[in-house]
């Protein structure tokens, strides 16, 4: 965006894509099902719909926790007691798709690899369409200083990181707004606020 005379003006209109952290929480939520067995989970869910918000609180943490320069990562997802105990794994035993989590004393232990298989077609997505504006904007000899990171996933220390190394050869700079979540609100993509 950059202000005009009559305004805001979207430099690079109908780029934007839908790549949230909302389509990561539905992979996790997608993987911790299968895992836990869908069948059994749907009942579960079913009766008791206020358990995928508890799901969903300890994966929020994990999120943010996930930095991805540590290989030996392992991070506890709290796993409610009605779901636990429907599970069809053994305490210990890595579940198959998931990069070796495991369930073991009521949580859902998630992995360096995991993380990397639930990220891996985001941190795609997201590079994609920022080198997509980086190129319109080129086409139209915009210069870019700075990509500034807003929203759920300017949170996540691994995506800011990955989109870093990935725009190494690009001028623009990474930045990380210091309220990213409320970002959109407050304004920093139009006015380039932290």
């Amino acid at each position: 965006m950059r202000m005009s005379g009559i305004g805001l003006e979207e430099l690079v209109p109908g780029l934007g894509a839908s790549c949230g952290s909302t389509i990561l929480d539905d992979a996790f939520l997608a993987m911790f099902r299968d895992a836990i067995g869908t069948n059994k989970y749907d009942e579960v869910i079913e009766n008791s719909p206020q358990l995928k918000a508890k799901i969903r609180s300890s994966w929020e943490r994990c999120k943010v926790a996930f930095c991805g320069t540590d290989d030996a990562f392992r991070y506890p997802i709290t796993v409610p007691r009605a779901l636990y105990k429907v599970c069809l794994h053994e305490d210990g035993e890595p579940v198959l798709g998931t990069g070796g989590a495991t369930f073991e004393d009521g949580e859902f232990f998630v992995t360096y690899d995991t993380m990397h298989i639930l990220y891996q077609d985001i941190v795609e997505q997201v590079h994609g369409l920022v080198l997509s504006m980086l190129a319109a904007c080129q086409d139209q000899s915009i210069q870019i200083a700075h990509i500034l990171c807003v929203g759920g996933f300017s949170q996540s220390k691994f995506l800011v990181n990955e989109l870093r190394e990935r725009l190494q050869s690009e001028e623009a700079k990474v930045g990380v707004s210091l309220n990213g979540p409320a970002a959109i609100l407050l304004g920093a993509p139009i006015f380039g606020t932290p």
